[in-house]
């Protein structure tokens, strides 16, 4: 932590906060300077809504004074790929954790944010930053921004007490990041995240608050029903490959199974006992070599193992036992299976999120 670096705070009663002039103290660099770090800036402005790509991102060695526990280092990049953001942000913001969902429920996040009014207001930093000015215009900040004093938690409002500056580089500058004089006009808005000791404050900090924390609420009690609705919807799929319908052909006939010089004949077994409706897949199959004598038609060929796999076994098998054609499925099952899942998320998150009641 750097607090030991932080400087008295001076309390400013609220009437005070917007006064002209007023100077905030700041937060000084301790003795040896600050160390430099590797973390993520964004390459492109994105808006809210949208959904992280990994070329999005990229590593910047940036101030130890601009990193906070919000801040997300590299290694974190393969786990917010495909996130949504839930803020907008502009290229070279430094991307943080809060950015994006808590939760990676695409169909809850798209069913409650149908049903938050207020998120599309402040769909770019423009419009956040146009709505908390009032008409009124702040410029860029130039290098002094203004920075958490103290931690704040999620819908706190921000007082004058929980200011501080801090200079920033000229490279790392965004319109993002808020300058003093903005002050006046964040004092009382409340912050729709959690906010770390010490963290640059940003327009996005103040996005409606209460929109984003009620689509949280939505999400949160919509996901856990999405997910039982899918789990259903999975063991429905695969009970029903298991019993084909009347007529329905199972997997295509393989080619009879041509025995080697010696006379055997290398065919598919259960590799491990197999449960009716099991979606098969290659460990769970093998191959033995057997008399060309007691082999048949049924029997499937070693080398056409893997036209076995994502399909559902028609009836239980024990250990050993010879895969024949007749008791595999000819539909795909992992496709089958995605595909119902698939349905029941969305009908699920629809039906939730406008029955939801915060």
């Amino acid at each position: 932590m750097r607090g030991s670096s932080i400087v008295a705070i001076v309390c400013f009663a609220g009437a005070a906060a917007a006064q002209p002039g007023l100077k905030l103290p700041e937060l000084e660099p301790p003795a040896r300077g600050w160390a430099a770090l590797s973390m993520l800036v964004y390459t492109r402005s994105i808006a809210l809504g949208e959904v992280l790509a990994e070329s999005d991102v990229s590593m910047r060695t940036i101030s130890q004074v601009l990193v906070t526990r919000n801040t997300a280092p590299p290694d974190t990049v393969s786990w917010l790929t495909g996130r949504r953001l839930v803020v907008p942000v502009l290229a070279g913001d430094i991307v943080r954790h809060t950015d994006f969902s808590a939760r990676d429920d695409v169909e809850a996040y798209e069913a409650c944010r149908a049903v938050t009014p207020g998120l599309e207001a402040d769909k770019t930093v423009a419009e956040i930053r146009k709505r908390l000015l009032k008409g009124k215009t702040v410029a860029p900040a130039k290098a002094l921004v203004l920075i958490a004093a103290t931690e704040l938690a999620a819908g706190e409002a921000l007082t004058a007490k929980h200011l501080m500056t801090v200079t920033v580089p000229a490279g790392l500058l965004t319109e993002s990041l808020l300058p003093p004089e903005a002050m006046p006009f964040v004092v009382g808005a409340k912050v729709r995240v959690t906010v770390r000791a010490e963290e640059t404050l940003t327009w996005q900090h103040f996005a409606n608050a209460a929109a984003w924390q009620r689509q949280n609420k939505c999400v949160s009690a919509v996901a856990p029903k999405v997910e039982a609705a899918a789990e259903a919807a999975r063991k429905s799929a695969l009970a029903s490959l298991a019993q084909p319908a009347p007529g329905a052909a199972p997997a295509e006939p393989l080619a009879p199974p041509k025995p080697d010089a010696s006379g055997r004949v290398t065919v598919v077994v259960a590799a491990s006992d197999l449960t009716r409706g099991a979606a098969l897949t290659e460990s769970m199959l093998a191959t033995v070599s057997l008399p060309a004598s007691f082999v048949t038609a049924s029997y499937a060929e070693g080398a056409q193992l893997k036209r076995f796999v994502g399909k559902p076994l028609l009836g239980a098998l024990k250990r050993g036992d010879p895969v024949f054609w007749q008791f595999v499925g000819g539909a795909d099952c992992a496709s089958v299976v995605a595909e119902a899942a698939r349905v029941a998320r969305t009908t699920a998150a629809g039906a939730a999120a406008k029955g939801f009641k915060p």
